[in-house]
């Protein structure tokens, strides 16, 4: 903490006349809304007192100023983060649109390859079967040549 006398040099310095005068200026360009609260001053006979109460007078128009900004940030980062928050849940609802759609391609793939195997099987089978019953009638027909053999060999006999 600064002594009373110390925080009246501080504020009659030039360098923080200039400042507070720049940061007046940037807050007045900031918002045009603001409109600058007036302060009552007690005019005294003493000149450092009527320094520091215009001092402090910008100092609360300052200060209220940089209040409103702050509020004003505040309402920015809010909107901004519920903007993000409805990005968000824009691209989670599309990851869940996606999701669902490839989960039906691949359960649609499963039903379409389960298909084509029965199918497969279906063919093999009916392949086999042709094949046996081809293999049945060879089998067969040479039976009743061995059997014409053997009565033609018994004949001959």
């Amino acid at each position: 903490m600064r002594t009373p006398k110390q925080f009246e040099e501080w504020l009659n310095s030039d360098n923080i006349k200039d400042d507070l005068n720049k940061i007046g200026d940037e807050m007045l360009v900031e918002d045009e809304n603001f409109t600058e609260k007036s302060c009552t001053l007690e005019t005294s006979s003493v000149e450092g007192l009527s320094t520091t109460c215009t001092s402090c007078c910008l100092s609360k128009n300052i200060i209220e100023g940089l209040k409103q900004r702050l509020k004003e940030l505040e309402l920015k980062l809010k909107n901004n983060d519920l903007a993000l928050e409805n990005c968000s849940l824009k691209f989670q609802n599309k990851i869940q649109k996606i999701n669902s759609e490839r989960e039906n391609e691949i359960k649609n793939l499963k039903q379409n390859f389960q298909q084509l195997i029965e199918e497969n099987n279906k063919q093999l089978k009916a392949e086999n079967d042709a094949y046996l019953k081809q293999k049945d009638e060879k089998i067969n027909l040479l039976e009743e040549e061995i059997k014409n053999v053997n009565k033609n060999f018994l004949n001959i006999i």
